[in-house]
C-alpha cells in the first residue's frame, strides 16, 4: 500500500477523532464513481484487542445505516453480528470522506458485561475478512464503483503503551530536504500519528511538510518545505497517541493509570541533531 502523506503546518489545536457533521453537499455535481481509497489499520496483522478501523473514501458519503455494509466474516464463512458499535452518531470526517469504524468497546475491555457474555469478537491465531458492500451510497445516492476487503489474521491482545522512549530516530544532513524518519517498533493508530507528533527547532518553531506513514503505520517521516538548518530539533509527541488497542502514553486501554506522574502527564519529548 502507498504511504499516506499529509500536509502540516503549525500546531492549531488536537485532531478530532471522529465526529458527525451535516453539512450540504446538494449542491456539488455528480462525478467518477466513489471508491474507498483506503482501510486502516494498513497491518494484515492485528491484536484481538483492535479497537478502530479508519475508512476513506474518494468522495463525500451519505450518512446512516452504515452497519448495513460493513461486514466481518470469519474463516469458516460467517458473517459476525454485534462486533461494530452501532454509534447514534456516525463517526464521519467533517468532508464526510472518512468514517471511523469502533469494535464494540463492551466486548474489547475485559470485566464489562458483553466482554463476559460474549467475549471479544477477534481470536487469536484465526483470519477475517473485512467486507465493504459496492451498494453503499455516497452523497448523492450512487453505489460505490465497487466493493472493498481485507484480510487479516489475529495476535495475542496488546496490553502496553507505546515504547515511545524506544523509537529509533534517523536524522537528516543539514541543508537538504531529506525526511527525517522515526521507526515507531509497532503499528501505532494512523489517525493519531498525523495529528499528535511534531517536531519543532531550537526556537520553537515547528518544522512544516509532508507526513508520510509507511510500513503499516510503523514508521513515520517528515519532509519539510524548507532545508534543515544545522542544529537540536525537539520531537513533540501527545501523550494521547494510541496503539491499535487503544493503549496510550498514559497507561493501558484496560487500565488507564492513575497515579501522579500519568496523571500530569502532558507533552513528550525526544531531541535529536542535525548536523
Amino acid at each position: 500500500m502507498a504511504p499516506t502523506t499529509t500536509q502540516v503546518g503549525p500546531w492549531v489545536g488536537l485532531l478530532l477523532i471522529a465526529c458527525s457533521m451535516h453539512a450540504a453537499y446538494a449542491d456539488r455535481l455528480p462525478g467518477a464513481a466513489t471508491v474507498v481509497t483506503a482501510v486502516y489499520p494498513a497491518s494484515d496483522v492485528l491484536p484481538e484487542n483492535t479497537i478502530r478501523f479508519y475508512v476513506y473514501f474518494s468522495a463525500p458519503m451519505r450518512e446512516g445505516d452504515f452497519l448495513k455494509y460493513v461486514h466481518l466474516y470469519d474463516e469458516e464463512g460467517n458473517d459476525l453480528n454485534g462486533v461494530f458499535f452501532d454509534n447514534v452518531y456516525e463517526l464521519w470526517d467533517p468532508t464526510r470522506q472518512r468514517l471511523t469504524i469502533l469494535f464494540d468497546p463492551g466486548r474489547v475491555k475485559i470485566g464489562l458485561q458483553a466482554h463476559e457474555r460474549m467475549g471479544r469478537a477477534l481470536v487469536p491465531g484465526r483470519h477475517y475478512r473485512l467486507i465493504l458492500d459496492a451498494s453503499w451510497p455516497d452523497i448523492h445516492g450512487r453505489p460505490l464503483d465497487s466493493g472493498f476487503e481485507k484480510d487479516f489474521v489475529v495476535t495475542a491482545e496488546d496490553k502496553g503503551p507505546p515504547e515511545w522512549r524506544q523509537w529509533e530516530i534517523t536524522a537528516p544532513e543539514a541543508g537538504t530536504l531529506a525526511s527525517v524518519s522515526i521507526d515507531l517498533g509497532e503499528s501505532l493508530d494512523h489517525a493519531l500519528l498525523v495529528a499528535f507528533l511534531r517536531i519543532k527547532n531550537a526556537e520553537g518553531v515547528t518544522i512544516g511538510g509532508e507526513i508520510m506513514l509507511e510500513d503499516a503505520e510503523t514508521v513515520w517521516r517528515l519532509k519539510p518545505r524548507e532545508k534543515w538548518q544545522p542544529g537540536e530539533y525537539t520531537l513533540e509527541i501527545d501523550p494521547r497517541l494510541e496503539d491499535l488497542a487503544g493503549n496510550n502514553l498514559r497507561g493501558s486501554f484496560e487500565r488507564r493509570a492513575n497515579d501522579d506522574y500519568a496523571s500530569a502527564l502532558s507533552i513528550v519529548n525526544r531531541t535529536f541533531t542535525v548536523n
